[in-house]
């Protein structure tokens, strides 16, 4: 599955959904069929399936996102400059912790969360989850 990485300059990915391996290409003349992004060691897909169904996967780890089961948390240690995304269900969870995206702009104050979806693919993933909520 070719996925496109908006965060990183639009760049094209080959998707594995069975492994959730990863493979970078330089370019695709395929249409791209949804999101990915790479956070610390996890590969994060955001696509539909062949049921039309909203998935977000992580690694191996398959969400439906809009799914009523399907939980998620998104927040800022400010303290320690990280950010923790966290999702569930009612059988597994996955919980990600990572530089905050302002963490290394000098002197910045993060006092406007309306920016994290522009700058932050999971922040963009829970606001798409709590927009159907």
């Amino acid at each position: 599955m070719i996925l496109i990485m908006p965060f990183n300059k639009n760049k094209y990915v080959q998707f594995d959904t069975l492994s959730g391996e990863v493979f970078y290409l330089s370019d695709s003349e395929n249409t791209h069929q949804g999101l990915f992004e790479k956070t610390n060691e996890f590969n994060i897909a955001l696509y539909k399936d062949i049921n039309q169904t909203t998935i977000i996967q992580i690694n191996k780890v398959k969400y439906k996102l809009l799914d009523e089961e399907t939980e998620i948390e998104y927040f800022h240690d400010f303290d320690n400059k990280k950010t923790i995304f966290k999702i569930k269900n009612f059988s597994k969870s996955t919980i990600i912790k990572y530089d905050s995206w302002w963490s290394h702009i000098p002197n910045y104050i993060p006092l406007q969360p309306e920016l994290d979806e522009d700058e932050d693919f999971l922040a963009y993933v829970y606001t798409i989850w709590k927009s159907n909520k």
